[in-house]
């Protein structure tokens, strides 16, 4: 299910994308960047429409999707 960004609160919004970054990028040397750099970076390519948050029901877990994968999913 597609979670449009622009229904959520900043901090909400902010509070879902550090949370996917902890969860995928926390592997010793996977986080490069700060995590409110990589955090920062996301939220900007979700605004960009270039990723979508998309919330797996079966999972119970949000996840960042770029659009070929939405259409596949969705």
């Amino acid at each position: 299910m597609w979670i449009n960004w622009q229904d959520l609160s900043k901090d909400a919004f902010r509070g879902l994308v550090e949370a996917y970054v902890l969860a995928n990028y926390s592997e010793v040397g996977d986080l490069d960047q700060s995590l409110a750099s990589k955090t920062k970076v996301l939220m900007q390519e979700i605004q960009a429409g270039q990723l979508v948050l998309w919330f797996d029901p079966d999972e119970t877990q949000v996840m960042l999707l770029n659009r070929d994968q939405v259409n596949k999913v969705g």
